[in-house]
């Protein structure tokens, strides 16, 4: 494996290791991306007056950016892209406002309010999402910097809504969910498309069926409350993690059993 994937393995908990053993994926592609230095992440701060949090600038040390991107094979032979894990690096971050919702911002209850517009805190943008939206880095109105930033999904109406409690925390949700377009719906109350929901049958069936019991529960609660705001859409990510890892020993057993019949019926030819 070349230090390019290593790179990108090791940032997406084996992701690449995985893909490249599944049924079903063609080719995967990764953007070559150098290291920021300390002084360029210094220079971003400085210009748009932001301190990023710790675990974003470790990884920016490490690669300025991320894009990996990963083929479907049909069982026709076509091959069509697919998943798409990107974030930006430095030069394409900014800072953006903020449309609509509550502006006190903090994850550290157990539903947090969105930003809206007048917000005094600031949203970095880490991704367009392929058009589909915009995941924002959101910091917490002046005043309250002990609370460090977190992620938000903004849909294409401009809503925002909660996704994880960290930049780390986010890049495992982006690799769970294998980067199919659309996962961030997840986190709504729009909920995936057919699409999406299409593709997760296929190469993430019980992650699918997670986020499904989960936003099942999630809607009865928003219509017996009946409040302003919905609840926040969360999803446990050691739960996920969990789930991820039990989905991959299946699949290593049931392709080790077909080794074995494999085997077993040469021996007997």
């Amino acid at each position: 494996m070349s230090d390019l994937r290593q790179a990108y393995d090791a940032i997406l908990l084996g992701l690449v290791t995985s893909l490249e053993k599944r049924a079903g994926v063609g080719e995967i592609k990764l953007l070559q991306k150098s290291a920021a230095s300390s002084a360029q992440i210094s220079r971003w701060e400085a210009k748009f007056g932001v301190k990023l949090p710790t675990d974003l600038i470790d990884f920016l040390h490490i690669t300025d950016g991320m894009h990996l991107v990963w083929d479907a094979r049909m069982a026709t032979g076509e091959i069509a892209p697919l998943g798409s894990l990107h974030l930006h690096g430095l030069s394409d971050m900014r800072t953006v406002d903020c449309p609509a919702g509550p502006d006190d911002i903090s994850a550290e209850t157990e539903n947090p309010k969105s930003p809206r517009d007048g917000h005094q805190g600031d949203v970095v943008e880490l991704d367009k999402c392929g058009g589909d939206g915009m995941i924002g880095l959101v910091y917490p109105s002046p005043g309250s910097e002990a609370t460090p930033p977190s992620v938000w999904f903004a849909d294409r109406a401009g809503t925002w809504h909660y996704v994880a409690r960290s930049f780390t925390d986010y890049i495992k949700l982006m690799t769970i969910h294998l980067g199919i377009p659309g996962w961030q719906y997840a986190f709504t109350t729009t909920g995936l498309s057919p699409i999406s929901q299409q593709w997760f049958v296929v190469y993430a069936p019980l992650r699918l069926e997670m986020i499904l019991t989960q936003r099942d529960a999630f809607l009865d609660d928003w219509h017996s409350t009946m409040v302003g705001h919905p609840p926040t859409v969360k999803i446990e990510v050691n739960k996920l993690l969990a789930e991820a890892q039990n989905e991959r020993e299946s699949r290593k057993t049931a392709d080790e059993k077909a080794a074995t019949e494999v085997k077993a019926s040469m021996v007997q030819a």
